[in-house]
């Protein structure tokens, strides 16, 4: 039986610090959790981790190409925030994976 009702659900970037390229920048992760069960993918952006603010989840104003970045992001969450509508408006299964698969266009549904 497919699990139409969500608990919870939540959308979170945070800067992988592990894995910094040649200038030193690292990358911003999306990660959707939806009853407990995450799914993470990449935006394929990047930060200086001086120009990364973790508590709004955004790159600071003053950084090169911070409105770019932070406008990248506010699509991305706004997609996946329509993605989320969309399943439970059609009652159709809601997982994270299926929410990254749609983002990501492996879901072909």
């Amino acid at each position: 039986m497919k699990k139409t009702r969500t608990e919870s659900f939540s959308v979170l970037f945070w800067g992988q610090k592990t894995r910094k390229n040649k200038r030193n920048e690292f990358p911003i992760y999306l990660r959707i959790t939806v009853d407990g069960k995450r799914a993470e993918l990449s935006t394929h952006r990047f930060v200086d981790e001086k120009s990364w603010d973790a508590k709004s989840q955004r790159v600071k104003n003053r950084a090169t190409n911070a409105i770019q970045i932070n406008s990248f992001l506010d699509m991305i969450r706004g997609k996946v925030q329509e993605t989320f509508n969309t399943l439970i408006a059609s009652g159709e299964e809601v997982t994270a994976r299926r929410i990254k698969d749609i983002i990501s266009g492996k879901d072909f549904k």
